[in-house]
């Protein structure tokens, strides 16, 4: 796993992975589709516990389950 971290405020730090390691992941964790972006192409999927429709940007991991931020929540 990477030394280097991504530290945001409130919460722990989050280890950064190469490409080959976040492929790997259980889930990706996935904004609202609904969410405002200044992206035009995210790409668009449903988490995989309710169904909700999520973006996410398409350089981001294929193999991992999405997962919306409320199933996150739910799970934390």
């Amino acid at each position: 796993m990477g030394k280097n971290k991504l530290h945001i405020p409130g919460l722990p730090p989050i280890p950064v992975v190469s490409d080959a390691e976040a492929e790997q992941a259980d889930y990706l964790l996935c904004a609202p589709a609904n969410f405002p972006t200044p992206f035009k192409d995210n790409f668009t999927g449903f988490c995989s516990q309710c169904d909700t429709k999520v973006q996410y940007r398409w350089h981001a991991p294929r193999k991992p389950k999405l997962l919306c931020i409320s199933c996150f929540a739910k799970q934390s």
